[in-house]
């Protein structure tokens, strides 16, 4: 079963850039024959199945996107410089808009857990997930603290010492207490 009708059954959309080699039974036009036309140009394809909408747009290079979540309609028109250092109107999907629009926090937290990533060698594979899953619940829990500081006007501290903090209360949280000895 593949992630989009899997998603789609749970009730949820998606929107996300995607591999070539990923879009299998799609026929989109080939980066060949786009990248001769005019920058802004746009190619898509519709699965009926999973109600997946794949699309191929050309501005400096090609993205390819997939959604569940907008369609191609409304075509918008952006900004790009050229060359010359001027500014053209250049026609925008609105697949590639939504996507654009959005992956500023994916990408946000992507920096967020790397910069103090757990130095793990290990060969236990799910011991490194667990501490990326962790890594990145506390740099959105900092996400948060980040934006209620903001909105309440209060003093915040840095993403390294909110996550020495946040360490600090799980270890003395899960110490628990010895047994009493038995020369007392």
């Amino acid at each position: 079963m593949n992630l989009g009708k899997f998603l789609r059954e749970r009730g949820m959309h998606y929107i996300g850039t995607v591999r070539e080699n990923r879009l299998k039974g799609c026929s989109l036009r080939p980066e060949k024959e786009i990248r001769k036309e005019p920058r802004g140009v746009s190619d898509s394809c519709l699965e009926v199945d999973s109600g997946t909408l794949a699309e191929r747009w050309y501005d400096n290079k090609k993205m390819d996107v997939i959604t569940s979540y907008v369609g191609t309609e409304p075509m918008t028109m952006v900004k790009r410089f050229v060359k010359a250092k001027t500014m053209i109107e250049v026609p925008c999907p609105a697949v590639s808009a939504a996507y654009n629009e959005n992956m500023g926090g994916v990408d946000l937290l992507d920096s967020l857990t790397a910069l103090f990533k757990a130095k793990l060698k290990t060969r236990r594979w799910y011991l490194y997930i667990f501490y990326h899953t962790l890594n990145m619940a506390v740099a959105t829990s900092w996400l948060r603290y980040r934006r209620q500081c903001h909105l309440m006007s209060l003093p915040r501290i840095e993403l390294c010492q909110f996550q020495a903090d946040v360490a600090e209360s799980l270890v003395i949280y899960m110490r628990k207490p010895g047994r009493p000895s038995s020369n007392s």
